[in-house]
Parts: structure tokens; C-alpha cells; sequence
């Protein structure tokens, strides 16, 4: 499963898509998903949505690394990363990297 979900990861960009779910990966990946719930609790400790909102920051913080957010907004940037608004990735963003998006981005 580990393997499946890494090429999935290196490959894909449907988790960008702000209605994505656990259905979707399942079929993509073609694992069940009571698999895919049970590999990312009992081997990451972590919940598909967690994981979910984990692929997205990671995306945010690579479009951070190359100045995405000169010639756009925050706004911008929150729905081409699947979230449902600005203030949804700001909270989530916080969680996960524990910085704001503009302290992250005046830090890089």
C-alpha cells in the first residue's frame, strides 16, 4: 500500500480537485477503502483527511518556493490547491507548519 500511495503522491494532482475523496483515491490507487483508512491509521497515525490536507500544503508550500503568490493571491492559490477558501487554508496551513502563509513566505 506504502508504494502504491508514494507513486500516487509523485504522479498525480486529483487531491487538488476540492471535491476529492477517499472514494477517488481508492480507485485510482485500486486499493479498498477500508485499506487505505487502515494503512494511514495504524502505520501514520493519521486520517485520510489529514493526509489529504498534508498533500495540499505540501503543494502550497512548493508554489510558495517559486514565488506563486508575486502574481497572485492567497485566494488564488487556496482554490488551485483544493481548498474550499482562503481561510480554510490559512487555518490549515497553521496546523501543519505551524506559520501563517505570509510569515512561511517572508521566512523563505
Amino acid at each position: 500500500i506504502n508504494n502504491k500511495l508514494i507513486l500516487w503522491e509523485r504522479h498525480a494532482d486529483s487531491y487538488l480537485n476540492k471535491n476529492f475523496n477517499l472514494a477517488q483515491l481508492s480507485k485510482e490507487v485500486e486499493i479498498d477503502e477500508l485499506e487505505i483508512i487502515y494503512f494511514l491509521h495504524e502505520y501514520n497515525e493519521i486520517s485520510f483527511n489529514d493526509y489529504l490536507n498534508f498533500l495540499r500544503v505540501t503543494f502550497v508550500v512548493e508554489k510558495l518556493k517559486i514565488n506563486y503568490l508575486e502574481n497572485h493571491t492567497i485566494a488564488d492559490l487556496a482554490r488551485l490547491a483544493g481548498f474550499k477558501s482562503e481561510v480554510r487554508l490559512e487555518e490549515i496551513f497553521m496546523r501543519i507548519m505551524n506559520s501563517s502563509i505570509k510569515s512561511f513566505k517572508s521566512n523563505e
